[in-house]
């Protein structure tokens, strides 16, 4: 089995770009169902058994090189870092993101629209897509991206991610991210959509630095944001995804 990046292939510690190699400044990494290229330091052994196949796209190599503060990172225009569908940062590097898959769009449409729908006219608070959000720790130098999230305020409130099947085997990433969302300024509720069927893990801040875990899973079920005093069935935010037994995924389990 190889590795690959889209228009790219490892060679030793180096990455081949558009039939030529980008030097030895390039890493190309990967965590989950979406596939990164990180533009700084060497392609090690280490690095590539975190990888996946798939996915990473390649931006402006002066910009990607430095190392960034959250700060910078989130004042920055995205389109100048390339043409990669999401940017985020981690330990100041930059991480570029694949696009979707169908069914993550999908879900993430049904979730968009579900929101958008109970929350007209709401003054308080509001939705949003691809906003970035930086923990407080600022020595760590992250900014995530979170597919969705409600903002009130100033500050996130929940956020939302679609877990693709390949992204529940990298648990250790997962982990990481959500112990950076959790230290997000304002975040109560942390909201794991998982692609596969339909289900989702939601965490809670009960209190500093404590968190509910509560699994909800059945298109039969509610999903129930209390920061925000909402709910919404599962049955809306995958009514564009087919399973392949709806009768038996209907019922709550």
């Amino acid at each position: 089995m190889s590795w690959q990046v889209p228009n790219g292939a490892f060679a030793g510690d180096r990455v081949w770009f558009n039939g030529s190699l980008a030097g030895p400044n390039v890493v190309a990494t990967a965590v989950g169902g979406s596939g990164h290229v990180v533009a700084r330091g060497k392609v090690t052994a280490r690095r590539r058994r975190g990888m996946v196949r798939g996915g990473g796209c390649h931006g402006s190599s002066a910009l990607m090189e430095r190392v960034w503060t959250a700060e910078e990172f989130l004042a920055t225009d995205q389109a100048l870092l390339g043409d990669a569908w999401r940017y985020e940062l981690a330990d100041g590097v930059i991480v570029a993101h694949a696009a979707p898959s169908a069914d993550h769009g999908a879900i993430l449409h049904g979730l968009s629209t579900a929101m958008g729908m109970r929350m007209k006219g709401r003054k308080d608070c509001r939705p949003e897509i691809g906003s970035g959000a930086a923990p407080r720790n600022q020595q760590r130098a992250t900014a995530r991206i979170p597919d969705s999230m409600i903002r009130c305020g100033a500050h996130p409130r929940v956020t939302f991610d679609v877990v693709s099947p390949s992204e529940l085997l990298a648990w250790r990433a997962r982990d990481r991210r959500r112990q950076h969302l959790q230290d997000i300024e304002g975040v109560r509720e942390i909201v794991e959509v998982y692609q596969g069927e339909p289900a989702i893990h939601l965490y809670r801040r009960v209190a500093e630095g404590d968190w509910r875990f509560v699994a909800i899973s059945g298109l039969g079920a509610t999903l129930t944001l209390e920061s925000v005093e909402l709910e919404v069935p599962l049955a809306e935010i995958y009514q564009w995804v087919e399973f392949e037994d709806d009768t038996a995924l209907a019922e709550d389990r």
